[in-house]
């Protein structure tokens, strides 16, 4: 019969066992008293799946012995015998706490042999994992196959199962509903991160002739980077993750579907793509002018060289000033150098508004902030050429750049 039993459902092996139980006379070895027991012959593969416990005492020299046998813990006291004591059988020890701990396992032809039921067997036990629906439809299919035999399930055990499993499945999609919300507020919340911190980087690449379009594709390729590496992590710790949990609950590790894994990261990369709504944001975002003049004037007397001019230069960008002889060009230049005042108006350098500086800020600005290029060079003719770079430096404070710096990073410089 064993052999006319499925031996897999829905993928998963299904361990049978037959069984044959017989009441005889038992004594331990040297005794004369004889007690009666319950003597279970067995054949077949997965005993330990059919009928689960675990092993209390264990004799290693006896596990391929043919008169070997296992007795029940409650059977095991009553006897008086451990492992490897004789009881007309050898035998180790296996506590289940539930009624084979009073009954004593033997070969399924030690006990035919006992019973005088050559071939003869009481029934076959399977352990079938699975939805409650699939173990539903594997006993309708068993009873088509064997239509002399009574298959039927353990109906409060079946059921057991099929609530845990109904829970748990219940429980998993909801907490796989959460961490997909929590996951895109997490990746919302980084995009507004990116879009803030990097605004400056965004307002460069905008100022140098960069799309918005463009700004937000490389930001989106990023976000979908962040997907894919989520992804795959995420998918094989939750692969494993479902392989322990299986072996835990169930006694049986599961088996992952690896179509799940491709799914799992394209879910993760759609989350992705959608979180990255603060992106938008960038369209918005310009960058802080290192340079901004307005309504600049600048009078010398009744001369007005510069009249009310406003412009914005951003960082990195390069400005050429062009106009004729006497329109203002040195002027302005003199005035953002920190070499002139201005008479009314804001010329703000790198934050810092030059109208309200005084001649010693203004000569500290100079020091820290300006570098002059002149048309003719202006240069101390017995000094080196690194000797009049490192001259620049006398006009910043002291301490600022160390002494041992200066030569190197004049020579930097020329370099």
């Amino acid at each position: 019969m064993l052999a006319e039993l499925p031996s897999e459902n829905a993928g998963k092996p299904v361990p049978a066992v037959a069984f044959l139980y017989v009441i005889g006379e038992v004594a331990k070895a040297g005794e004369i008293h004889h007690q009666p027991a319950v003597i279970a012959g067995t054949e077949g593969q997965g005993l330990t799946q059919v009928r689960p416990g675990r092993r209390t005492e264990y004799s290693a020299e006896l596990e391929k012995d043919a008169a070997g046998c296992e007795i029940g813990a409650k059977a095991a006291a009553q006897f008086k015998v451990h492992a490897g004591d004789s009881l007309h059988l050898r035998n180790p020890v296996v506590a289940t706490g539930g009624a084979e701990d009073t009954q004593i396992f033997t070969k399924l032809k030690v006990a035919q042999i006992l019973a005088d039921l050559p071939g003869r067997i009481s029934l076959v036990q399977l352990s079938v994992t699975g939805t409650p629906d699939s173990i539903q439809r594997f006993i309708a299919a068993l009873s088509q196959r064997l239509p002399g035999a009574d298959v039927h399930g353990i109906k409060q055990l079946a059921e057991a199962e099929g609530k845990l499993y109904n829970r748990i499945s219940g429980l998993l999609s909801a907490t796989v509903i959460i961490v997909l919300l929590l996951t895109s507020l997490c990746v919302m919340a980084g995009m507004s991160n990116v879009a803030i911190e990097r605004k400056n980087d965004v307002g460069l690449m905008k100022a140098i002739g960069g799309s918005v379009r463009r700004v937000v594709r490389l930001f989106l390729a990023e976000a979908i980077l962040m997907g894919i590496v989520g992804g795959l992590i995420g998918s094989a710790f939750g692969i494993l993750g479902s392989i322990w949990l299986g072996k835990t609950v169930f006694g049986v590790a599961a088996q992952p579907r690896w179509i799940v894994y491709p799914v799992s990261v394209g879910i993760t990369i759609i989350v992705s793509i959608a979180s990255a709504f603060p992106l938008r944001r960038l369209a918005s975002i310009r960058l802080n002018a290192q340079v901004r003049i307005e309504s600049l004037v600048k009078e010398y007397g009744t001369l007005r060289a510069l009249n009310g001019i406003s412009f914005h230069i951003q960082a990195g960008e390069w400005v050429a000033l062009m106009g004729p002889s006497g329109s203002g060009k040195t002027t302005l230049i003199n005035i953002l150098g920190g070499l002139d005042t201005l008479t009314s108006g804001h010329a703000i350098v790198d934050g810092v508004d030059l109208a309200k500086l005084s001649e010693n800020d203004l000569v500290r600005y100079r020091a820290e902030k300006i570098g002059f290029v002149f048309q003719q060079f202006h240069l101390v003719p017995y000094l080196s050429a690194i000797e009049n770079v490192m001259l620049a430096l006398s006009a910043v404070p002291p301490g600022a750049v160390p002494e041992r710096h200066r030569e190197r990073n004049a020579g930097a410089v020329l370099s």
